[in-house]
Formats: C-alpha cells, structure tokens, sequence
C-alpha cells in the first residue's frame, strides 16, 4: 500500500511539473480597435489569418515584423487568410465591392487577386502547398442553390486554372493539401445528408475518386481539417458516448496515422474531449505528429474553449495550452490553428487588455534529446518523465505484439519494456546518457523530486 502511494504521490508531482512555462507568447495584434484570428503558420513562423477593425480583413505576419493587412482587388473591403506556404503565399477569399460576393483570391506579396470560380458565383480558397497548388471550394453555377465543389489548381505563367475535383458527390470542400499533394476535406452526395471526411491522392488521374474516411463509432458527420507530409490526417468526427437510449452523441477531434491510410479501410484514433467537455476539434498537425485545436471546459464554473496539444496517435491525453504559458502573462488562450514543424502555434487567446487577438507560441527550449520511446509527450513538454498513461500504453503494445510510433515503426524490444516499467516505479522522471546504447542510456533521476 505503501509503495503504491508513493508512486501515485510521484506521478501526481510529475503532472504538476509538465505545467511548467514552456512557450513565449507574441500579441500579433492589431494596434487599432478589433479582434483577430491566427489560422496557419509556416515553417518561418509567417502566420496568416484575419482581422476585424471593421470588416474581416486577410493579414499576413512576419516574425519581428508586424501584422500587414492584404488589399483587395477594387473598392473590395473584406477578405480572409486561410493559409499560407513556405514561400509566404497566402490564400483565402475576398470581395471586390463592398457587400460584394466573395471568391477564392491569392497574393503572393500584399495584394489579393481573384482565382475565379468553377462556374459559379463564389469561392473560398483553404489550403496551399510549398508546390502552390492550391485547394478550396467554389459554387459551380450562378443559380442560388448552386452546388460547391472541391477544387485544386493547376498554374501557368500568373494564371491559374480551377479543377474539380468532386468526383460525383453534390457537395465538397478541399479543407488541405500536403506537399505530395494529398488533399483532405468532406462531402457528401446530396443535400440533406450529412458530411463526411475524404481523402484524395491521385490529383489529376484519370478515374480519381474521393475516398471517405468515414466516421467515429455511432457517428454520421466528419470532417478532415489538415494533413502532414507523411500523409496523418486530423479532424473532427461525431462519436456515440454510451449505449441505446442513454447514448449522447458528441464531436470530438481524430487522428488518422499514415500507416491506418490503406485503401482496406480506416481507422479514425479519438483524441478525446477535456474532463468534463463535449467536443474537440482538431486544427493542424505537423511533421513529428504534433496535433493542436481546441474544445470546450469548464473553469469557475463557466463554460469556455481552450486549445489543446498532443501527439499522434494520442497516448497522452489532451494538454491544455494555457498550462504551458507564463500564468502571470495575463493570457486566456482560446484556439489553437496551426502548428509548424519549429513547434510554433497560431491561434486566438484574450490578451491582457481584454481584446481577443491573434498569437504566436514559440517553444523557449526546442526538444534535442533522446527520450525512451515511452515517452510520448516528450515533444510537447520537453521533460524526460514518463506517466502511467504513456508506460500503460507502452507496455500494452508490447504484449501484442504492436509496431510503436516513436521506435521508427519497429517491435518493442523487451528490454525497453523492461526499462519504461522499472523507470514508472521509480517515479516516473528519469535521465539519459546519450553516450550509451539503449536501453542503458536510460536510468530513473534518483535526485528528481
């Protein structure tokens, strides 16, 4: 009884160190009166988005610089940005008149510039890649209850042309494109029913087809939101929580790995919701499985939405992101959007004037180390600590035999089994001596806490 105390006091002493201040937080504004919202980020940490000092206006920010608004094209006055690529390309929408109608638009440097539509009389522009290709959605006839279909571009010279790509379903959205040109997004065949989450690799094939990636136990709607270059997808999905009448459907956000990716079918991971929550959305993922997005909780007794952080596949819960931020900062950070491969996030949070703004995370200490491959969370918080959840997890894959993630899709040796369980009973932190071989490289902290 004793020792199980003891370790349940470790473990406990173990979370309460993983809310240490992890992330610098940047305002990235606006100066003027207005809210705004971070969307994506790239691998600079250039972050687009939009802001509303009146009507949304598309924006693009660079690190040590400052957030410039994009032009659109006439006497236009709103626009969005959706994404942005490498190269600083941004994509969303815009008007070209006030109250006008809004279409899929790009602007490579400030100014926005209409992609045109497929026929109809609106777009949106979602997602871009370091290729430019770019994917989004567009009504294809003038009448008022026009179909949208999912498009993809093809460029030559300054011009680009819109595909569709929607393959027979009434209505479809191209939510990403990664840089193999995999593209997420949902449809479905008629009005009326509900979306779901699709998969399409062979852009430009004869005979190409949206596959669905379907849904969650129990539910009817998904959508995919962003996909990696190792081809992860992250989404949302409706799942049933209980059994017959007593059921409750809920959203909640999903991880798609590559290797669950076969055409044989899929298998969606639920990431969860937070305690006591009823949704979760997931935003982005980047290269290392990082995902981040949002949901809801409760704190003093309200209800309000918190972005989340966690790994793919999920072996460690939900992490809150305000947990990770200087808790004398003044911050309330809210949605997490996107993330880069440098850990960077962009999202919305209430900043210390009470105005809700754009933000940028950037890690203080990026993780270099060699942690045991138990150690799923070791990306996101940086500290050589294993918990339950995580050797639990561990353990289980190696009793069945499973592949794990983190050791480059291999078995789990029995001596790095052997390790993760003798380092949780120790109480869980543990060090590394980079100039062993695993396991020996790994050993429990005897002067950790």
């Amino acid at each position: 009884m004793k020792t199980t105390l003891a370790l349940l006091t470790a473990l406990v002493a173990a979370g309460l160190a993983h809310g240490a201040i992890k992330y610098d937080i940047t305002d990235l504004g606006p100066s003027a009166p207005g809210d705004s919202f971070g969307l994506a980020i790239n691998s600079t940490g250039q972050v687009a988005g939009y802001s509303t000092p009146a009507n949304t206006r598309a924006f693009r920010y660079t690190v040590g610089g400052s957030m410039v608004g994009l032009t659109s094209p006439g006497t236009g006055d709103a626009s969005i940005g959706n994404a942005i690529n490498d190269s600083g390309v941004v994509v969303g929408n815009t008007n070209t008149s006030p109250g006008g109608k809004r279409v899929a638009a790009v602007a490579t440097g400030n100014a926005l510039v209409p992609l045109g539509t497929l026929g109809g009389l609106t777009g949106n522009a979602l997602g871009i890649n370091n290729g430019g290709t770019i994917v989004g959605t567009s009504t294809i006839d003038a009448t008022a209850n026009s179909p949208t279909h999912a498009f993809y571009t093809t460029k030559s010279g300054s011009t680009y042309t819109l595909h569709d790509i929607a393959g027979g379903p009434r209505e479809s959205i191209a939510t990403a494109i990664n840089n193999s040109g995999w593209i997420v997004g949902q449809y479905r065949f008629m009005e009326g029913l509900p979306y779901v989450a699709f998969l399409y690799i062979s852009v430009g094939q004869p005979g190409a087809q949206l596959t669905p990636l379907y849904t969650l136990p129990g539910g009817t709607t998904s959508g995919a939101s962003a996909i990696n270059t190792k081809g992860d997808i992250v989404g949302y999905s409706e799942v049933k929580i209980g059994q017959g009448i007593f059921g409750q459907i809920q959203t909640h956000a999903f991880c798609l790995p590559t290797k669950d990716t076969g055409m044989g079918g899929f298998t969606l991971n639920d990431l969860g919701v937070f305690p006591g929550g009823s949704y979760t959305y997931a935003r982005g993922i980047n290269d290392s499985g990082l995902i981040v997005g949002f949901g809801d909780v409760v704190s003093n007794g309200m209800v309000t939405t918190h972005p989340f952080i966690t790994t793919s596949p999920s072996r460690v819960g939900l992490s809150d992101l305000n947990n990770y931020i200087d808790p004398e900062s003044g911050w309330e950070l809210n949605y997490a959007y996107a993330i880069n491969n440098a850990g960077q996030i962009t999202g919305q949070g209430l900043n210390p004037e009470g105005k809700f703004h754009a933000f940028l995370l950037t890690r203080r200490v990026t993780p270099t180390g060699y942690p045991h491959p138990a150690d799923t969370s070791y990306e996101i918080d940086g500290d050589y600590n294993l918990s339950l959840s995580e050797a639990t997890a561990y353990r289980t894959a190696f009793k069945k035999g499973e592949k794990w993630p983190t050791a480059e899709g291999e078995e789990i040796d029995i001596s790095y089994a052997v390790k993760s369980r003798l380092i949780l009973l120790k109480g869980g932190w543990y060090t590394v001596d980079p100039t062993q071989n695993p396991p020996d490289k790994w050993a429990p902290d005897p002067d950790h806490p």
